[in-house]
């Protein structure tokens, strides 16, 4: 194996599976990590490997650049800045692993048609009780709707929950449709044509939190602070994160809350992404917050965190304190705690199969008046 043997000190994912007998334990699962606590997790990213005190660090960590070829940016000989006493604290986006932009082609298998189908019923649903849906790219987000929009964000920018930047950064995004991999769709009331909720998706987005949860996963369960479970043994076997599609943005307004708009928008993109092949998805828990003094207190939102729950969003490791209260990384503060959903599928089906069972309003109306 040239990279432990000194030829080479470079590491990518697909060395790392058969550096685990090479390495004296020192690799969790098959998985190396940098000084810097990140584990070793897209199949793009790169460890460089001391050969003093045989350390594995990310390019980005010692001051290498990530983008320029490691064959040339780094010498046989590389020794690390911690050895040579040259380190020196460096802020943390510059210390940041490069993270690359990978499309993942859509796949159209057998089961495609079975998610058109489910979505079609959410349409249907929806449809009858009154709402039109808008979905994108199809449609076009007009600056009215974006409005609109900004207008179910209301509240959950009075609570602090994301700033008022972030709706907007989401919603501009769709309008300009930079990629293939952004979809979305809104549902408006029929009545006064009110953009009533809103559910949007990046199928390209590894800028997120996505990367250090399991990152902390790995490192608590070798560390023997978590006890595995089913999910997180389904976790640690996720060799890459480029095919999990993000759920950007899912809000309401609150004069639409408690219809179940939301649960059926989200349903429906997780059916659009089911049919176009992937099957992983995440979002960020919804963190309320209160200033306190010089102190900001966050919570976890009920009714979002029921809304993740009923379509198949889990969290991986979830943090407390001594008296088993949450706690929060400042990077959750921010962007609030990841939650994963491993299988669309199954939760598509599952769904689309309690929808069926329920009549909509409209029919039932129309049932008494009959």
């Amino acid at each position: 194996f040239c990279t432990l043997l000194g030829v080479m000190p470079i590491m990518t994912r697909s060395m790392a599976a058969r550096a685990r007998a090479n390495d004296n334990g020192r690799a969790t699962s098959g998985n190396l990590r940098c000084v810097c606590g990140d584990f070793l997790i897209g199949a793009h990213d790169q460890l460089l490997q001391c050969h003093a005190c045989r350390d594995w660090l990310h390019p980005g960590c010692v001051g290498v650049s990530a983008t320029a070829p490691l064959a040339e940016s780094v010498r046989a000989d590389f020794v690390c800045p911690f050895c040579t006493g040259t380190f020196k604290k460096r802020l943390r986006s510059e210390s940041q692993a490069a993270v690359k932009l990978v499309e993942v082609p859509d796949k159209r298998g057998a089961s495609a048609a079975a998610f058109d189908a489910a979505a079609n019923a959410v349409r249907a649903a929806l449809d009858a009780s009154g709402h039109a849906v808008v979905e994108f790219p199809g449609s076009k987000l007009t600056d009215e709707m974006i409005d609109q929009a900004m207008d179910c964000c209301k509240s959950s920018i009075a609570d602090l929950t994301f700033s008022e930047s972030y709706p907007l950064y989401c919603l501009r995004e769709q309008q300009q449709c930079t990629h293939s991999y952004l979809q979305g769709s809104l549902v408006r009331r029929g009545d006064t044509q009110q953009v009533a909720s809103v559910v949007l998706s990046n199928g390209m987005d590894p800028y997120t939190n996505l990367r250090a949860t399991f990152s902390h996963l790995r490192a608590q369960l070798s560390r023997g602070r978590l006890q595995p479970t089913s999910v997180t043994q389904d976790a640690l076997r996720v060799q890459a994160v480029d095919d999990f599609v993000h759920f950007t943005l899912i809000v309401t307004h609150d004069g639409s809350r408690g219809r179940g708009l939301a649960k059926r928008l989200l349903l429906l993109e997780m059916a659009r992404w089911c049919a176009r092949g992937r099957t992983r998805g995440f979002l960020n828990m919804a963190l309320q917050k209160t200033i306190v003094g010089d102190k900001t207190l966050c919570t976890a939102a009920e009714a979002p965190k029921k809304l993740y729950a009923h379509c198949g969003f889990v969290e991986l490791c979830e943090r407390v304190d001594a008296d088993g209260r949450p706690v929060w990384t400042k990077r959750e503060e921010d962007v609030g705690r990841t939650m994963i959903n491993l299988d669309m599928p199954a939760t598509v089906r599952r769904l689309a199969a309690q929808l069926d069972g329920v009549p909509s309003k409209r029919a039932t109306r129309a049932a008494k008046t009959s």
